[in-house]
């Protein structure tokens, strides 16, 4: 059983006006890719609303991108929706979504659903925070491990938990 996980790889493209953001998302039992293109708004987006989520026991987060109707002419559709899961505030839940309306797509359609937990996602919030000064190739989350830096930092594995 894999362990819910978001990598983002960010590849320079037409900074800082549009960004390429390669997406890795693991659920529990399965795991998927896709590109997403925009502008570098979304990583501040982000990680002002991760950055003290949540405000209140019912707090929700949507960020949404293109459009979910092919006949709007959207290359693509992307949402992600950050909610809380009980009235404690405490547990919370991210509901991504991506459809692809390109023609030759290798990805088509991802939904996932990863659980965790309030501080998780205020960590995450940091993590955007740094990740949108551009500085940076690689964002990685999961409930245990987090980091933002290089690819070649990533891949060494010597890198800070900032989880602990």
């Amino acid at each position: 059983m894999m362990s819910n996980s978001i990598k983002i790889q960010r590849i320079p493209y037409e900074e800082p006006h549009l960004l390429e953001l390669h997406w890795t998302i693991h659920g529990e039992e399965t795991a998927s890719y896709f590109e997403l293109y925009d502008n570098a708004k979304i990583l501040n987006n982000l990680a002002n609303a991760l950055s003290d989520f949540p405000k209140h026991s019912a707090d929700n987060y949507l960020y949404q991108l293109g459009s979910e109707k092919p006949e709007d002419n959207f290359s693509y559709f992307f949402s992600l929706n950050i909610f809380m899961r009980n009235h404690r505030g405490h547990d919370a839940g991210m509901d991504v979504r991506f459809v692809n309306y390109q023609e030759h797509a290798d990805t088509r359609t991802v939904d996932f659903r990863l659980y965790t937990n309030a501080p998780q996602l205020r960590i995450l919030g940091e993590l955007f925070e740094k990740f949108s000064k551009l500085e940076s190739e690689i964002l990685f989350w999961d409930t245990h491990n987090s980091f933002v830096g290089s690819e070649d930092e990533f891949k060494s594995g010597n890198w800070k938990n900032i989880n602990a």
